[in-house]
């Protein structure tokens, strides 16, 4: 709480130093993009809230012989959704089903810069009929900056009858989606 309280005193003391520049004939567009970026890397990483927003990720598993892409959202109440390559494949390989929900899951911070994150998918065919799931289970380290991401995962599937027929692991890395500027 303490915490909290402190990032909202800092998020206040900024805004009237903008301000307080704006009274002395500077103008908030004399901040440079770089300090802006710092204001919103310094909130964007409080404590409880680092991982919050949306990462672009690269994934590389024993299961898939190349790797692939996937993007995560975290929000800041510890909810994750994430959607994949491969989530809908138009040609299954046998015993693969083809369609794959988005990942629904949650996520909380263990460590400085270091969260664990699970989530499950369903998975179904094409005629709708429930064909099982996946599971899986993160675990991740921010940069210092809060801008890219490192991390290991297991993965469980299961079957129509929600019995696990295969583990796997593999690791990832990921940058920060951030917004930009509509200048080329």
């Amino acid at each position: 709480m303490k915490k909290k309280i402190m990032l909202i005193t800092f998020a206040i003391l900024a805004v009237v130093a903008m301000q307080t520049g704006a009274a002395f004939g500077q103008t908030t567009g004399n901040i440079s993009d770089a300090n802006a970026k710092n204001l919103a890397a310094v909130l964007r990483t409080s404590e409880s809230g680092a991982i919050v927003g949306s990462w672009y990720l690269t994934i590389t598993s024993e299961t898939f012989p190349v790797p692939f892409r996937a993007m995560a959202t975290f929000g800041d109440k510890g909810g994750v959704v994430a959607s994949a390559q491969g989530d809908i494949l138009l040609s299954p390989p046998p015993g693969v089903p083809p369609v794959a929900t988005a990942a629904h899951g949650a996520w909380e911070r263990t460590a400085n810069r270091e969260y664990l994150f699970t989530f499950r998918q369903i998975f179904y065919n094409g005629d709708g009929s429930y064909a099982g799931g996946a599971k899986v289970r993160n675990a991740v380290t921010l940069n210092r900056s809060g801008t890219e991401m490192s991390g290991r995962l297991i993965v469980q599937y299961y079957d129509s009858n929600d019995v696990v027929v295969f583990t796997g692991t593999g690791t990832f890395t990921g940058t920060r989606i951030s917004a930009e500027p509509l200048t080329p």
